[in-house]
């Protein structure tokens, strides 16, 4: 995390809700003191918190931070939702509604981005060229990205864009994913 008191990632996809988890984790064991994490999520398909449920089970090592997330997750209606948590110092704002519609209207420059894990072939609405321009605009200069995919077809869609991409080792029984950074 740089230096700056503000760093903010971008994320496509809330799903479950895990990589705001696991980064929620790492911001507290990093001990900013006058800092803070904001977290903006864009997510056209809300899960319910019964099918959350099921993933966290799995994850004993995120149950606090899964109850207070889950005791302050919104109502399942579209619309810009924003919840102040660690005591103001996490910033989770939540926008159910269709992705490229809520990029192009939001009004923010993410230090790094969590684009979609699914492939084309899964979730090909997430990987159309106009929606990786628009995320490119609201990348910060140096701004960078991850995603668990790791298609060639997405590679190339974000190079055109500009952005400069590593197909890097994947985890678990994901060989390969994709991370990169914004060309300034």
């Amino acid at each position: 995390m740089p230096n700056s008191k503000n760093f903010i990632i971008g994320e496509l996809g809330f799903g479950t809700g895990l990589n705001f988890l696991l980064t929620w984790k790492l911001f507290k064991e990093l001990k900013i003191k006058d800092g803070y994490l904001d977290y903006i999520s864009i997510e056209g398909y809300p899960l319910m918190k019964n099918q959350m449920n099921k993933v966290h089970e799995k994850h004993p090592n995120l149950q606090k931070l899964w109850v207070e997330l889950q005791d302050a997750l919104p109502p399942l209606w579209s619309g810009i939702h924003r919840l102040n948590l660690n005591h103001g110092k996490v910033r989770l704002t939540l926008i159910y509604s269709d992705v490229l519609e809520a990029l192009k209207s939001s009004i923010f420059t993410a230090d790094a981005w969590f684009l979609d894990g699914f492939s084309p072939i899964k979730n090909p609405e997430m990987w159309e060229e106009s929606l990786l321009m628009a995320v490119q605009e609201k990348t910060k200069a140096g701004g960078t990205f991850a995603t668990y995919t790791s298609a060639g077809a997405v590679r190339r869609s974000l190079t055109k864009v500009g952005f400069e991409v590593s197909k890097i080792s994947g985890f678990g029984k994901k060989r390969h994913m994709l991370s990169g950074k914004k060309i300034d």
